[in-house]
């Protein structure tokens, strides 16, 4: 690729995974460098019994869409992804691991988002880098005022104010 990375500057695949699409980010310390999305056919997506049954194909296209872009295994340094539906956390950066995956699987539920951490770390280990999600959905730090004021009833997910 054109640019130097690594250090201060790290190449960082981003992976957004929808119910339908899949959206790629490349950037290079804070230059955007390549954005693409693919998008699925909900016919052809409705042949899988559940998300997990996805996490070949969209691995597979991913890395298809990344390589064809001229990238490198070797031209990353981080692979990132959309956080999953887990347990209440404080915002941050977080390392992908079994512990993550695992509570997204039972908590998140069949939503499309408990694929990113997994499907991200395949990537990661393929390439030999490291995988990360960035402030999951249920990142609560709201403070005790805030929980009082707060309708917790409408809430789509249980968080730490309702348990």
């Amino acid at each position: 690729m054109n640019h130097e990375h690594g250090g201060d500057n790290p190449r960082i695949m981003i992976l957004n995974i929808g119910s339908t699409s899949v959206k790629i980010g490349v950037y290079c310390g804070d230059e955007r460098e390549f954005v693409d999305t693919i998008r699925y056919n909900p016919a052809d997506l409705a042949k899988f019994e559940t998300f997990f049954d996805q996490i070949d194909m969209r691995e597979h296209d991913i890395s298809e869409r990344i390589f064809a872009a001229g990238y490198q295994p070797e031209d990353f340094d981080a692979v990132v992804t959309r956080g999953p539906i887990c347990k209440a956390i404080d915002a941050g950066t977080y390392y992908v691991n079994k512990a993550l995956i695992e509570d997204g699987k039972t908590i998140g539920g069949h939503h499309p988002v408990v694929l990113g951490p997994i499907v991200a770390k395949r990537i990661g280990r393929g390439l030999g880098i490291p995988a990360f999600t960035v402030d999951p959905s249920t990142v609560d730090q709201l403070t005790d005022i805030a929980r009082f004021f707060v309708d917790w009833s409408s809430a789509h997910y249980s968080t730490m104010a309702s348990t």
